[in-house]
């Protein structure tokens, strides 16, 4: 089944956005540079021990994102049930970057590193 990403370039900042897909050496064109690489970690037990998927893990989405070269990482698409923490540290192994975990309310500011809040305002780590 195709995929697609969507890459957007504004005012010298790019996020870029895998969408869900299996491990593909295009992820790395895709988010290539990127200040924010947001990538589908669903972690979902049976999907993704296919040969052929469309769906990745946390450590796989560190791994594109460490190859692109992004400065951060958010994972986003969790399977219900899946520990988030356990997600993000499981693509911190392969990705030396700031991640973050996808959750509702969330921000990410742009051009100020390692920076991002929930819609309260309250700061997380990222």
């Amino acid at each position: 089944m195709p995929n697609a990403g969507i890459r957007i370039e504004a005012d010298g900042m790019v996020v870029a956005y895998s969408g869900d897909t299996g491990p593909t050496p295009l992820l790395a064109e895709l988010g290539r540079d990127a200040d924010l690489f947001i990538v589908e970690a669903t972690d979902r037990s049976g999907e993704t021990d296919r040969p052929t998927r469309n769906l990745m893990t946390s450590t796989e989405a560190g791994h594109w994102a460490r190859r692109a070269g992004a400065r951060r990482l958010m994972l986003t698409h969790f399977w219900p049930g899946n520990d988030r923490a356990a997600a993000v540290a499981a693509a911190q192994t392969e990705f030396d970057g700031p991640v973050l975990a996808a959750d509702e309310d969330l921000t990410v500011m742009l051009g100020t590193p390692d920076r991002a809040t929930t819609g309260s305002g309250r700061q997380e780590p990222g």
